[in-house]
């Protein structure tokens, strides 16, 4: 019960931060999100066939791809690029420490709890 409320929080939540950005930010990044979240959606397939990871518990409408992917990556792409806009630098230095962080605590934190679990992939 408990993923179940992670993971529709995972999904839902992100969502309302879409009040706080302005229009033209909205236009400007969205179709970046969504490439990039069809690109990681790819990627999930490609770890269900390869046997990379295995999804134990996930949301009834998606199958093996996280939650995650359609609320905090999609959202917090738009949210990147929104607030380092012109400055490449700066891009390269939040992408890396928010890749580190999902890399290091989320996904042991994910693990523990059993919503995936890595099989024939290290979080490297």
């Amino acid at each position: 019960m408990l993923n179940q409320i992670i993971l529709w929080s995972l999904f839902i939540c992100p969502f309302f931060l879409l009040f706080f950005f302005h229009k033209k930010n909205l236009k400007r990044f969205v179709g970046s999100a969504l490439f990039g979240s069809i690109l990681l959606t790819i990627l999930f397939q490609m770890a269900n066939r390869f046997q990379w990871c295995e999804v134990k518990e996930n949301i009834p409408i998606l199958t093996d791809v996280t939650s995650f992917v359609y609320g905090v990556f999609f959202i917090g792409t738009i949210l990147i690029l929104a607030l380092t806009y012109g400055d490449c630098m700066r891009y390269m230095l939040l992408n890396a420490a928010i890749d580190a962080v999902q890399a290091f605590i989320l996904n042991a934190v994910f693990e523990h709890l059993g919503i995936y679990k890595l099989v024939n992939m290290t979080p490297l």
